[in-house]
């Protein structure tokens, strides 16, 4: 699921012109955190999360991210019942 998120987060940021720095903004958190998600490095939480999904301006593209994390978060408790 990181990997999707750093992915979404990229394009989202190149979509609406914006910097890291206002991206971080715009999610409430630092600009070293907004880089560390958006290369995968870390995490989103929840809250960041429930921002990003804010952020995207087309519905349709919003359902499709919503979708698709979802499968990822399926596949995720999937593969931890195992």
């Amino acid at each position: 699921m990181r990997k999707y998120v750093s992915k979404e987060l990229g394009t989202l940021r190149r979509e609406l012109n914006c910097t890291m720095e206002e991206m971080a903004s715009c999610l409430n958190i630092s600009p070293r955190s907004y880089y560390a998600l958006e290369k995968g490095v870390s995490q989103c939480s929840a809250p960041v999360l429930i921002r990003l999904v804010n952020l995207i301006p087309d519905p349709e593209h919003r359902l499709r991210f919503m979708s698709l994390l979802q499968t990822q978060m399926d596949r995720y408790e999937n593969a931890a019942q195992l």
